[in-house]
């Protein structure tokens, strides 16, 4: 069941009214010079964050005094496309829309090698960033750039979860239906973009983090993340524009 928490949608919406009323607030002559479309690909790595989270994390050490407990950064990667709308030759927006994992979770440490290992819970999520880009000419043919925006999205069927611990590999793996599916996060980065022949190679690097809700409550297992639990992220994307 899709809810929404008005916590989460309310952070978001304003960010989305930000966007607009720069937008709006660029004198009226502003019209599109350019229109560019192409693909783009990326890895990302990702991170719980959120008290409820940190409160399971540090319970691990509370009630297992031989086990030290710690957050896990996870390597992720996405894929889509982009659509680059020139407002003048400093300002564009860009809209894409990309599929990919988000995977986060937790080590443990301990004397006994049973209880050491990694635990992750894993997401394949379609966003469509929705992003203001300033830009700042370098050269005759390149442009540093910035980016920020929502980025709502989506989580494609149900949340993936796998232990492992050192002696048996898998000790634990499974699924989860998300109490949630709609992710609303937040987006801010920087790139460099270089023309080249009918448009334009760019790279970018982004941070990310989500404002709503998965889980509404712990049902299924204590490493399940729930009530205010974030997911973070730092992307690293590469793409190639043509001009239309």
């Amino acid at each position: 069941m899709l809810r929404f928490r008005v916590f989460g949608f309310g952070k978001g919406f304003a960010l989305v009214l930000l966007t607009v009323v720069i937008l709006l607030a660029t004198d009226n002559q502003v019209q599109a010079q350019t229109l560019r479309l192409g693909p783009k690909v990326g890895a990302n790595l990702a991170w719980f964050s959120g008290s409820d989270w940190q409160d399971q994390t540090a319970a691990y050490d509370d009630t297992y005094p031989d086990i030290s407990a710690s957050n896990a950064v996870s390597l992720g990667f996405f894929g889509g496309g982009f659509l680059e709308i020139g407002l003048r030759p400093t300002l564009a927006v860009q809209i894409e829309l990309l599929v990919g994992t988000l995977t986060g979770g937790r080590t443990t440490e301990s004397i006994i090698p049973i209880f050491r290992g990694k635990g992750t819970q894993q997401a394949t999520v379609l966003t469509m960033p929705l992003l203001l880009k300033p830009k700042l000419e370098v050269g005759a043919s390149g442009a540093i750039y910035g980016l920020v925006g929502p980025e709502p999205g989506l989580i494609l069927g149900d949340v993936r979860r796998k232990v492992k611990e050192e002696i048996i590999f898998t000790l634990d793996s499974g699924s989860v239906t998300p109490d949630n599916r709609f992710v609303f996060a937040a987006t801010i980065g920087a790139g460099y973009e270089r023309r080249v022949g009918s448009g334009a190679w760019n790279a970018e690097i982004r941070y990310s983090r989500t404002f709503t809700r998965i889980f509404d409550e712990d049902t299924t297992s204590s490493f399940l993340g729930y009530g205010n639990t974030r997911i973070n992220s730092i992307h690293l994307f590469a793409g190639y524009g043509f001009d239309l």
